[in-house]
């Protein structure tokens, strides 16, 4: 009698585990909209939904499924754009006030969180899917005058560690000699420099740490660009104001150090720079002025290999334009998706070299600068 009861609790451990394990491979191919659903089915389903392992299983499902994108557009409202088929757009609510005037910065987007500041410096950590989220502790900004502040900000996920962390980058600008004419100028502000400070803030310790402040000045106030588990920034040394003296800057979120990336060959090195990323891989656009823009992408990025994807001259096919910003490409990665001059949304063929119109219901039909935008994966 003994041993028929031993092995009848084996075959029920047994099935429990195996039911477990089917669970865990069915429920992680649904979308988090609807697993958040089937937690009211049962018990059980809802510990499995709730298990560590199973959320990190599921969100290596939704990374690689490319129809698990959308696009977050935002300005005086927030709105969200599901990748496919890309044509209507809903309002949702996100955590942060914003006063009249501003726009919440979109400081970055992993693995399914959005980190959003306004301000105020208030920050952030949103699932725009489930709507929850985390309020991070605000820092004291030094309050010496005749001073202007800029704060930049990015974020990421740190593999090392298993832990998020947000970066934080306050670059002070001498008031007295500031010359408001050239305001907007990186060249000028980078002139007047006068000192930053680095915070760093990690999910699990949730407390901002100072650290080493970085040996360049940012050129721009966008958010970090994250690749390959890096932060990346368009940056100057301080007394290199030259138009070819640009650097690219990676802040390593693991070792928490700085670091120069390596360039393209570029064949002609009078432009502005810009970074994105594309399909997870660092980008270089190179804005020649009156003439058009070049996209750079680094197909190795530990042996900084780099490969041209495409130059657009002005006017055609997409005509006169000044700035061009690559959101993603298409399912089959023969478009790529651009935001032109803030104001629109183009696919552009990479092999026919022709364009076609993005129409999005329920939003303008056109942005302004004011208006920031970022392609985002569910999980």
């Amino acid at each position: 009698m003994y041993h028929r009861h031993e092995q009848s609790e084996q075959v029920s451990c047994h099935s429990v585990m195996l039911s477990r394990t089917l669970l865990f491979n069915i429920l992680s191919c649904l979308p988090a909209k609807m697993l958040l659903q089937l937690r009211c089915v049962c018990k059980a389903w809802n510990n499995v939904i709730q298990d560590p392992d199973f959320a990190k299983l599921h969100l290596q499902v939704s990374l690689e499924d490319i129809d698990n994108r959308s696009l977050i557009i935002s300005g005086e409202k927030m709105h969200l754009v599901d990748f496919s088929p890309l044509n209507k757009a809903v309002q949702v609510n996100h955590p942060l006030k914003f006063g009249q005037g501003f726009t919440n910065v979109l400081a970055g987007s992993c693995n399914g969180l959005v980190c959003l500041a306004n301000q105020d410096k208030e920050i952030a950590l949103w699932n725009p899917m489930t709507g929850h989220y985390h309020m991070m502790p605000t820092t004291k900004s030094p309050k010496e005058s005749n001073v202007l502040r800029s704060f930049i900000y990015g974020f990421g996920y740190d593999l090392a560690s298993d832990d998020y962390k947000i970066v934080r980058i306050l670059q002070l600008y001498s008031y007295s000699s500031y010359d408001f004419s050239d305001e907007g100028d990186s060249d000028s502000e980078i002139d007047h420099f006068a000192g930053s400070e680095v915070h760093v803030l990690s999910l699990k310790a949730k407390y901002w740490r100072r650290i080493k402040c970085f040996p360049y000045v940012l050129c721009y106030l966008c958010s970090g660009v994250l690749s390959n588990g890096a932060l990346h920034w368009v940056a100057r040394q301080r007394h290199n104001l030259d138009g070819t003296s640009y650097i690219i800057m990676a802040f390593d979120l693991g070792l928490e150090n700085c670091r120069v990336v390596p360039q393209p060959n570029y064949e002609d090195i009078h432009f502005s720079m810009t970074l994105e990323v594309l399909g997870g891989s660092l980008c270089v656009l190179c804005h020649y002025p009156k003439c058009g823009v070049e996209i750079w992408v680094m197909k190795d990025y530990g042996m900084g290999y780099w490969q041209k994807l495409i130059s657009i001259a002005q006017r055609k096919p997409i005509g006169i334009f000044e700035y061009i910003k690559p959101l993603a490409y298409s399912r089959n990665s023969c478009e790529l998706l651009l935001l032109l001059d803030y104001q629109k949304l183009i696919w552009y063929d990479l092999l026919k070299k022709t364009i076609r119109h993005v129409s999005i219901s329920d939003l303008r039909s056109s942005f302004d600068s004011r208006y920031r935008l970022l392609f985002w994966k569910s999980s």
